[in-house]
């Protein structure tokens, strides 16, 4: 197998993610977040990215188990009684537009999905707003008939009077083209806009909490039965949404691990242990058992649960090496071994491979999360490195198989604690290994698409797509925003691409090339990017035209059929754009070709040919035009060479004559300017 240690081991010393970090060095940290978790990370990264994309996307599988799983609450509305879903979404209906108040984890876009659901229209969700991004206007997102679309206003911090408006005028669209719009805000963030829409808006209550818990078991788990037990009713008596949600996810964690025989008081016990994150058990464990090999080793096994065994205790040593010496002494047959060990911090062996397995369900989150928060600072640091550094193996197959596990770790901390201090350390320490980069590629995507810790993420790529001088960075960066992210939040991805084509020099040139194209493969973004490309084709001195020059090469006729389809203004932008590729057509070697495959197309296309043509004939406004005109001469008597006929002659003739006459009208409209002005001087 491949050895890769080096590739782990040494940080390439291109990479700057750490440098620019220090620059983040406000960054909320949240050293004790306890009480805030929303749950452990099911199933495997590529498991977690499937669901998260799903859900941001309101795919129809997600849309139909959200309603299935769905328990009525109230609704209600300013000055009146409480309303149910029906009602709320025959308001819905008649008005194309209602507006859903709560705080973030109250069930308030569960409650947005149920209403839409009930028109039994496809459902879209309104790309997100974020800093960094265009201006967030009406008229540029979507609009079809018969389709209900889902909007959640970012927080109040980043809202103005004038998104407010834009919001108005976007429901004033939909309710003229027959679209149905549910807008998702907390009060403040609403307050912010300055809107006032007392008729649509309600602000979502909380539905009944025991069939709320019944209802999220059996999504999870059809079969299993919500024991009844006073414990359990005490317990969510106050207890919020996201809160349910929990429990209703470590319930089923248990059931599914307890013993046959287990009885439900046991069952209860383990679930509120869970719900508490077994801090009364861990305080009483560390109390006990103040050596350090042990503790190393279940802070390893919190990390590398259902691991060998012996991979356990050798990153358990790892990190004791780390710590510093005298935590863990390597080789020694006196020190405790692993069957000791698995058995002092609560755990069990499976076969086959003596892989380790917790005796407590959801154990292992929740002793991370009790070092982290009982440690320093530094030590965080340290864990940090340990964590990066795991993958250290010579076998290539177990490197990854440790770093999947890692991933999964680093994901449901971003996810509990509500931030990414362990993800740049990650990304430093595997940006530049082969192997690795895949897992590294899911694990930001997972992150980048987390209600918790996904703005956060987002914001950093762009940081890295801005900031970064790392090849590796680069490629990373593309990967993660040409992936599923792209599907979820399209702009937010095409914005970070933008970022690197804007500074695109030797090595990036073809990254950002290569991002555009897998983009393209999009036709939802195709719009977006023909505006980005033919902004990039407005200066040939700027770093994004080479990489623009070679899109549309590489495109071929899938450029120019796109502009015309969309009808885009053929008379500033994009007449400029064309006709500097017409101008700088000899770099890449293949644009010219791919322009004279658009004459081509004109030969038989007459509505294609007439637009064509008026688009290059505004091209030769402005300075330089006499150059644009022997250009595009020089370049139509080239492709009408390569293969002569009637039709072509006749093509490139009609061409050259208009492109003349438009400039001999330019420059007659600049000759009665002139003597306008003479004759106003002289006057004066």
């Amino acid at each position: 197998m491949t050895d890769i240690i080096d590739a782990v081991a040494e940080v390439a010393a291109a990479t700057d993610v750490e440098e620019i970090e220090a620059r983040w060095s406000t960054e909320i940290q949240a050293p004790d977040n306890r009480g805030l978790v929303i749950g452990t990370v099911t199933g495997g990264l590529t498991v977690q990215v499937d669901r998260l994309r799903r859900m941001e996307r309101l795919e129809p599988d997600y849309v139909r188990a959200t309603l299935a799983s769905y328990v009525e609450r109230p609704f209600l509305a300013y000055g009146r009684q409480a309303n149910d879903t029906s009602t709320v979404a025959q308001r819905l209906l008649d008005r194309h537009c209602v507006v859903l108040l709560g705080e973030s984890g109250s069930g308030r876009r569960t409650a947005a999905i149920a209403v839409l659901g009930r028109l039994s229209e496809p459902l879209e969700k309104v790309p997100d707003w974020e800093p960094g991004q265009p201006d967030w206007r009406a008229a540029d997102l979507p609009a079809t008939p018969g389709t209900g679309y889902l909007f959640t206003l970012p927080d109040d911090g980043l809202v103005t009077a004038e998104l407010g408006r834009q919001l108005r005028a976007y429901r004033e669209r939909l309710a003229a083209e027959g679209g149905h719009l549910v807008v998702v805000a907390t009060p403040s963030a609403w307050d912010a806009t300055g809107e006032i829409w007392p008729d649509l808006t309600y602000v979502v209550g909380m539905p009944e909490r025991r069939a709320l818990l019944t209802a999220q078991v059996h999504a999870l788990w059809p079969e299993a039965a919500v024991p009844e037990d006073p414990r359990i009713t005490e317990l969510i008596a106050r207890a919020g949404v996201r809160d349910i949600a929990r429990l209703a996810n470590l319930m089923v964690q248990t059931l599914r691990s307890a013993p046959v025989d287990a009885g439900d008081r046991d069952v209860v016990s383990d679930v509120i242990g869970a719900y508490q994150e077994w801090t009364a058990q861990l305080d009483a464990w560390f109390k006990q058992n103040r050596n350090p090999e042990e503790r190393l080793f279940l802070l390893a096994a919190a990390v590398l649960a259902s691991s060998p065994a012996s991979r356990v205790l050798r990153c358990a040593e790892d990190l004791g090496t780390l710590l510093g010496t005298g935590q863990f002494q390597r080789h020694s047959i006196t020190t405790a071994g692993v069957r000791e060990l698995t058995a002092s911090i609560g755990a069990h062996l499976v076969e086959p491979g003596a892989r380790l397995a917790f005796d407590r369900p959801a154990y292992a989150v929740a002793v991370l999360d009790y070092f982290l928060a009982d440690r320093s600072d530094s030590f965080r640091v340290l864990v940090r490195t340990w964590l990066a550094q795991a993958p250290r193996v010579r076998q290539q197959a177990e490197a990854v198989e440790i770093a999947e596990l890692v991933a999964e770790a680093v994901l449901g901390l971003a996810q509990r604690r509500r931030d990414i201090e362990f993800v740049p350390a990650v990304v430093n320490h595997w940006v530049s290994s082969r192997p690795l980069r895949p897992t590294l590629i899911r694990l930001l995507t997972a992150v980048a698409l987390t209600p918790e810790a996904g703005s956060v993420m987002r914001a950093r790529l762009n940081t890295w797509a801005t900031d970064s001088q790392s090849p590796d960075v680069w490629r990373l960066v593309a990967d993660v925003c040409t992936g599923d992210l792209a599907d979820a939040y399209p702009r937010v991805a095409l914005t970070r691409i933008k970022n690197l084509a804007v500074r695109a020099a030797g090595d990036l040139v073809p990254v950002a090339v290569d991002a555009v194209l897998r983009l393209w493969s999009r036709p939802a973004m195709r719009h977006d990017i023909l505006d980005r490309l033919v902004s990039w084709l407005a200066d040939p001195a700027a770093p994004s035209f080479a990489v623009a020059t070679r899109v549309v090469a590489a495109l071929g006729e899938e450029f120019v059929q796109g502009a015309f389809a969309g009808r885009l203004d053929r008379t500033s932008a994009l007449s400029h754009a064309i006709g500097n590729l017409v101008e700088h057509r000899d770099e890449p070697e293949q644009l010219q070709d791919t322009l004279f495959d658009w004459l081509d197309r004109a030969v038989t296309n007459e509505e294609y040919a007439a637009w064509l043509i008026e688009v290059l004939a505004a091209s030769v406004a402005g300075p330089g035009s006499a150059l644009r005109i022997t250009c595009i001469r020089t370049f139509a008597h080239g492709w009408e060479r390569q293969h002569t006929s009637a039709s072509r002659a006749a093509l490139r003739e009609r061409l050259v004559r208009r492109v003349s006459d438009a400039d001999a009208t330019i420059r007659g409209w600049v000759r009665t300017i002139e003597r306008v002005e003479v004759t106003d001087a002289r006057m004066v």
